[in-house]
């Protein structure tokens, strides 16, 4: 295209010099020979016929110099000193100084047509000055968001085979927090220098956006096996992984990078560039929580996911906003007396086509969208006001209700408990919070100041899921929890080895320990249940003891308890 557009221009500069030359030889010609026009009532003589010639002239050595730029200023001036040349042997020889005004204009014109390159060049100058600066970043220097869709979209017309990569410091927005922004900006021109120290022939580096950086590899021009290829693109990528990690020390101080990738096959993974960026974004936000995650490749499954996590979450919004959640109770017995406890309020939501989800699918979902507060809201709420009669005939009964240890973070969040308790009429000491050990991820403190508050005002606290995450001794001897919850998991490996039993028995004694009761989850069979009371577990739940039900049961179960599981 830019040798066709070189020719067009080649041969319109031919033509308009040709046709100056010959407009340059009208004014002395017409002047020797007097020639004239008749217009009608006008007579168009020799010397107006020069000057028409001559302005025309002039136009088209505008038009040369804007073609061909120097070498049209070149061409421009050698014709008007050409043209001009014969005149001054006659000024001199024939005293005749008829010609001066005419020698004068040409070097006026050639004045005019200079100045006119000079500012045509000035011009061409400062738009490949904003070409390069739309072209560039301009902290790290590197190739920025417009450069390198540029690049994508020319190997996407010319029909290569590329891969796509994006690149990103999960820690540095920590980084940037707690050291400063002329700090972070320094790490980043670090990790672009690293990046094109790195690139070699094939690969095109460049910033994508505040933190984050793009890589463009050729796929092979061979045809390989697709795992061959694959394979040799993925010790490419810990290739420079490997410079990622290597610490960097700014101001005297160390800090170590976390870096992560995305990659994105073209043609495989997407026919244009704005699908291939929507799954490198779809690839980063599924696997932003998985840990020791270096890169991934990209594959539709993930796209799949995260729609199917979408249709989920405007269903919650939905069911939350018609009241279309559903709350159902499983029963819990004490091990000792074989009395009701109580019941564990388990959310249930249904799809549009009636069709039930998951619980721990909608409750993921509703934790990275921040409609957890809503739902745990909600299920406080109608936990509540469903019990509050049942409870107030049955003083010791319990209502369990599971909260997201997200929610604890928020300051405040136990007055709400408890505001929400006294508005409803119920009971402070008949509700248990059960949180999960994620809690001890968040700020302990304010956990704990939560909890403590809480507890001081009667309302009972459960650990759930115990000893599938962070807790510790340490941790469960500063939170005042009433009840230890031992993980279903741990429940179906009863009987499987002497070390799995020997597990439970130490989670029952390490609750007795720290003055709490002990509650197994999923008892399925009479076994399990003999083998913990055996242990001295205090309570058990499970579909041994019964099923999740709606209220109309449970209050049937609160009716028949006999004293006996």
């Amino acid at each position: 295209m830019k040798g066709l557009n070189n020719r067009k221009a080649t041969i319109s500069l031919s033509i308009l010099t040709f046709f100056a030359i010959f407009l340059s030889a009208v004014p002395p010609i017409v002047s020797a020979r007097g020639f004239s026009i008749n217009l009608g009532s006008y007579i168009l003589g020799a010397a107006q016929m020069s000057g028409v010639a001559t302005n025309i002239r002039l136009i088209l050595l505008v038009v040369i110099v804007l073609v061909g730029k120097k070498l049209g200023m070149i061409i421009s001036s050698l014709i008007v000193i050409l043209s001009s040349i014969p005149a001054i042997p006659q000024m001199i020889f024939t005293g005749n100084y008829d010609s001066l005004p005419g020698i004068a204009g040409s070097v006026c014109a050639v004045v005019i047509l200079y100045i006119l390159y000079d500012f045509i060049k000035n011009i061409n100058i400062y738009n490949k000055m904003l070409h390069m600066l739309s072209q560039q970043d301009p902290l790290t220097g590197m190739h920025n968001l417009t450069a390198v869709r540029d690049d994508i979209d020319k190997r996407i017309k010319a029909g290569e085979e590329f891969y796509v990569s994006f690149l990103y410091i999960e820690n540095f927005g920590a980084i940037n927090d707690m050291m400063g922004r002329d700090f972070g900006n320094t790490v980043l021109k670090t990790i672009a220098g690293r990046l094109i120290g790195n690139t070699v022939e094939g690969e095109y580096g460049g910033k994508n956006g505040d933190s984050e950086f793009v890589l463009v590899i050729d796929a092979s021009g061979e045809k390989k096996d697709p795992v061959v290829e694959r394979n040799e693109v993925e010790a490419r990528f810990k290739q420079f992984m490997k410079q990622f990690k290597r610490p960097l020390i700014i101001d005297n101080t160390e800090i170590t990078l976390e870096p992560r990738a995305a990659v994105v096959r073209y043609p495989d993974d997407g026919s244009n560039i704005n699908e291939l960026y929507r799954h490198l974004d779809d690839t980063i936000a599924h696997y932003r929580n998985v840990s020791n995650m270096d890169f991934a490749f990209y594959d539709a499954s993930i796209t799949n996911e995260l729609t199917e996590n979408s249709k989920i979450e405007d269903r919650l919004f939905r069911a939350l906003s018609t009241d279309e959640l559903r709350l159902v109770f499983q029963p819990q017995f004490d091990l000792k007396t074989g009395k009701l406890r109580g019941f564990e309020t388990l959310s249930r939501l249904n799809d549009q086509d009636g069709k039930p989800i998951r619980p721990d699918k909608f409750i993921a979902v509703a934790e990275k969208s921040n409609l957890i507060y809503r739902i745990d809201n909600w299920v406080l709420l109608h936990a509540i006001t469903t019990f509050r009669d049942a409870v107030k005939e049955n003083p010791e009964l319990i209502v369990s209700i599971n909260i997201s240890a997200n929610h604890f973070q928020k300051p405040g969040y136990a007055d709400y408990v408890l505001r929400t308790l006294k508005e409803n009429d119920f009971p402070n000491e008949n509700l248990e919070i059960e949180i999960t050990e994620t809690v001890f991820a968040a700020a302990i403190d304010i956990v704990k100041e939560a909890l403590d508050k809480l507890r001081d005002n009667k309302v009972k606290v459960a650990l759930d899921d115990f000893g599938t995450g962070y807790a510790s001794l340490s941790y469960l001897s500063q939170l005042p929890v009433n009840l230890l919850k031992i993980d279903k998991t741990f429940i179906d490996k009863m009987n499987n080895s002497d070390m799995d039993n020997d597990f439970i028995k130490l989670i029952i004694s390490m609750g007795h320990v720290l003055h709490t009761e002990v509650l197994a989850e999923g008892v399925e069979d009479e076994a399990e249940k003999v083998a913990l009371q055996e242990w001295g577990c205090d309570m058990v739940q499970g579909y041994l003891t019964g099923k999740p039900m709606d209220f109309e049961n449970a209050l049937e179960v609160i009716k028949n308890n006999k004293g006996s599981v």
